[in-house]
């Protein structure tokens, strides 16, 4: 596949690699997560792309198709919103990578709409919950007299 001069230089690091690809998903999938500095996101974003394709029983991004995206949005449906919404991003993050890097020519996940996701109000201590908890720390020793002043920082600048 011809490849956009933008991806080029990251082909040339993963020139040493390609005799280790396993499937057409291997390529555009390193060069995907090669762009995040976490291991962790690109061990979640890996994750996440690695079971749709365990889910779809193929590793071809190119034969993707929007239905089959929808029907995977749909087997998630029991998840809560906020988790189907973090999947569903790292999908379009993939696909839109994986057209702007010539590896296919349609991105199947344009038209996926996104869970709504509302963000809830955090739970805030009463007046009294807060000066009882200021209370727990015993303020006759040096750790205790710290470990309040902890606490008071916590709690005058919202920390949870």
């Amino acid at each position: 596949m011809d490849h956009t001069a933008a991806a080029r230089p990251v082909l040339r690091v993963l020139d040493g690699q390609r005799k280790q690809l396993r499937s057409t998903l291997d390529e555009p999938l390193m060069l995907f997560l090669s762009q995040y500095d976490a291991p962790t996101t690109r061990r979640a974003y890996g994750g996440e792309v690695e079971r749709l394709f365990r889910w779809l029983g193929h590793h071809d991004p190119a034969r993707v198709t929007t239905g089959d995206l929808l029907r995977y949005r749909s087997d998630k449906s029991a998840l809560a919103p906020a988790t189907r919404h973090r999947i569903l991003v790292t999908i379009r993050r993939f696909f839109g990578f994986a057209k702007h890097h010539g590896f296919i020519d349609g991105d199947p996940s344009t038209n996926i709409r996104l869970p709504t996701v509302h963000a809830t109000e955090p739970e805030i201590l009463s007046q009294a919950e807060a000066e009882l908890l200021l209370r727990i720390p015993d303020c006759r020793s040096l750790k205790g007299r710290r470990d309040r002043t902890i606490l008071a920082l916590a709690l005058i600048n919202g920390l949870r």
